[in-house]
């Protein structure tokens, strides 16, 4: 269900406005956010949101099969990088904005899907300041970004699955990719260069990725959490869900 998979949890044809949730690495398009889509649905503030969950190809198993198919040539590597889940991500978003006339989109992302969001954001951009027919008019109507647990950063820890998943190698600390991201970002943020709102919530009980202070970036929170609690939240009182209306 995970490749490449829009969910959509609440789709009414006369709301304008959309929430999409994007999981993180070998996370799941169910599991990773517990009730958090439920809560959405059920707070009166978002009733006018349509609200979906958006899941692509990251867990092990499918890696590893992926791995062993790579080993035929004439199937070769399927297993999607960073850059080309992103392509997808912004693709997909694109048309379900065009399709349903959505003017007001909020994107919120757990772990990796942080750096999803950030590079399609990236590629959205970047486009657009580039004299090609392709534009992204996402990009016009986005409004917020929620980013939790991202390791933009990098990760505190190197694992034996970086060596395998190439997902995970993405988000090293010291990976090009990683710094050119950050660099981007950090330099658009601080330079005011758009109008998005872009909040960061980080965990203190999180021991897998390097989290931001506080005062090096606007609207960075800290909230008594690890890294997979931190979307979890037990219901609307809950820290890590009241940061959606900052």
């Amino acid at each position: 269900m995970d490749e490449n998979y829009f969910l959509y949890d609440r789709h009414q044809s006369k709301n304008k406005s959309l929430i999409v949730l994007v999981h993180g690495l070998m996370g799941n398009i169910n599991k990773t956010w517990g009730k958090f889509p439920t809560l959405v649905k059920n707070d009166a503030k978002y009733k006018n949101f349509n609200i979906a969950r958006w899941g692509y190809t990251t867990k092990l198993s499918a890696v590893l099969k992926y791995r062993l198919l790579s080993l035929i040539p004439i199937i070769g590597d399927k297993v999607p990088n960073v850059e080309s889940v992103a392509e997808t991500f912004l693709s997909k978003i694109e048309y379900e904005s065009n399709a349903n006339g959505y003017r007001d989109i909020w994107l919120i992302g757990h772990s990796l899907g942080t750096l999803i969001i950030l590079k399609s954001l990236q590629i959205a951009i970047n486009n657009e300041n580039k004299d090609i027919r392709i534009r992204y008019n996402v990009i016009s109507y986005l409004r917020k970004i929620i980013l939790y647990a991202s390791p933009i950063k990098g990760v505190k820890m190197n694992t034996c699955v970086s060596k395998i998943h190439p997902q995970a190698r993405y988000f090293k600390a010291n990976t090009d990719e990683i710094y050119q991201l950050r660099n981007f970002w950090f330099d658009l943020i601080k330079g005011k260069k758009r109008s998005w709102k872009i909040i960061w919530i980080c965990g203190n009980r999180d021991r897998k990725v390097i989290n931001l202070n506080i005062d090096e970036l606007p609207n960075v929170f800290l909230t008594n959490c690890n890294h997979s609690s931190i979307v979890k939240p037990k219901n609307q009182n809950d820290d890590c869900y009241n940061y959606l209306s900052q």
